[in-house]
């Protein structure tokens, strides 16, 4: 049996794993566009998403962080033990998720695989009435539902509002778009950096403000600095099989595509990370990816694929919230 003190240290090492496997995971979404239409080379694209996650992560809040600290499961009503059991059981969930769907190349959500495990872990350490319900219905359920249309239809407000504008240019202006998606790149990335990263940073301080009593949800500077660290590594790995999916079989992308697709993407995010919605970059990436092509040509937009990637999201909350309930029971048995 492990004690308390040792317990949260493997915790907290779970915690940064996750963080760098979701950065893994969610980086190919965040630099597949800008990839697959040839603007960066994937190393050139990793550096400057690298550098925007931690800006990200460092700067913009921490509202997500404290979605995931006090809206998801009633913290003061657990005891410290199973408490950590149910972060544990999340992380593990979370991260067996996400590699499960590397593995099949398809994006996957990190922020929903985490709340599911949260969810399914706490509903076998201590009840259903621990868990937030009516938080999680207006944070994470309907942007669960309501991200895919938004992307979808702002892509494609985005593409015919560009395509409107351009109409009379020549066709060197690529050139150009080729110069500012290294800013919407940017820009994407630093949004993806302040919401992910920030859902760690919820889990880690969870833990540290258990183990002193009567101590406040505060959010100290050296968590939002390591996790911002800890993202912008996972990314910098690349993970190159889902890149394909995303960049090449929803729709094969022109500078034109990925610029529209990175600007609404990064605008989504960063709105959600601003009202501490913990959103899903894969789910935001993809529907903006398929907004922006049926805004060009709805035709060639390959919705067979399309239509399996969105199966993938809807089952990733109740997939984790057994995955880790089957984790958090076998951890009782052998730990309580």
């Amino acid at each position: 049996m492990l004690d308390l003190s040792t317990f949260q240290i493997v915790i907290i090492i779970t915690a940064y794993l996750f963080t760098g496997i979701n950065g893994f995971q969610d980086g190919s979404n965040i630099i597949a566009t800008i990839v697959t239409s040839r603007t960066l080379t994937p190393k050139q694209a990793l550096v400057f998403a690298c550098i925007g996650e931690f800006i990200g992560a460092v700067t913009f809040g921490t509202a997500v962080a404290l979605t995931i600290g006090q809206g998801i499961i009633n913290v003061s009503g657990i005891d410290t033990q199973n408490l950590r059991i149910i972060l544990f059981s999340a992380l593990l969930a979370g991260i067996t998720w996400n590699m499960v769907n590397w593995w099949c190349a398809l994006p996957a959500s990190s922020s929903h695989a985490l709340i599911g495990g949260m969810v399914g872990a706490c509903i076998v350490c201590c009840g259903i009435t621990q868990v937030l319900w009516k938080s999680i219905l207006f944070l994470v359920i309907l942007p669960l539902f309501l991200t895919p249309i938004i992307g979808i239809v702002s892509g494609y407000i985005c593409m015919k509002f560009t395509l409107a504008c351009l109409r009379s240019r020549s066709p060197s202006v690529n050139e150009v778009l080729k110069k500012i998606q290294v800013l919407t790149l940017f820009f994407l990335s630093s949004s993806h950096g302040s919401n992910d990263a920030q859902k760690t940073m919820g889990i880690i301080t969870i833990v540290t403000a258990s183990s002193v009593p009567g101590s406040s949800f505060s959010i100290e500077p050296w968590v939002v600095f390591s996790c911002g660290l800890a993202i912008s590594l996972g990314i910098s790995l690349g993970g190159w099989k889902v890149i394909k999916t995303v960049g090449q079989q929803i729709y094969r992308l022109l500078p034109l595509h990925s610029f529209n697709s990175q600007l609404t993407s990064g605008l989504i995010i960063q709105i959600s990370s601003i009202f501490g919605f913990p959103v899903s970059t894969s789910h935001v990436v993809g529907s903006t990816i398929m907004g922006t092509g049926a805004g060009y040509q709805v035709h060639s937009v390959k919705w067979n694929v399309a239509k399996n990637i969105l199966k993938t999201w809807l089952i990733t909350l109740p997939a984790t919230i057994v995955i880790s309930a089957v984790i958090a029971s076998v951890m009782k048995y052998f730990i309580l």
